[in-house]
């Protein structure tokens, strides 16, 4: 079965070479849970997706204070 000329259309707007830049710009964040470069990682992203023309929420979360609750399950780094 072939692809609809919309699925073909989709994939012909695929730049390849952007998505591996994207993803090689991402792994290269020393991004280890709790650490800053967690953060510089998910503000690449925002900012990535920024630029793509979508609409980011940003929250902070005080890890910290995640970590002091009792009911908190912990972080696997």
């Amino acid at each position: 079965m072939g692809l609809t000329g919309d699925e073909r259309a989709v994939l012909d707007e695929i730049d390849d070479d952007a998505i591996l830049a994207d993803v090689a710009t991402l792994v290269a964040i020393p991004s280890v849970d709790g650490t800053d470069g967690e953060h510089e990682a998910q503000a690449w992203c925002a900012a990535r997706l920024g630029e793509l023309g979508l609409e980011v929420d940003h929250w902070p979360i005080d890890v910290g204070e995640l970590a002091a609750d009792r009911q908190f399950p912990g972080m696997e780094v």
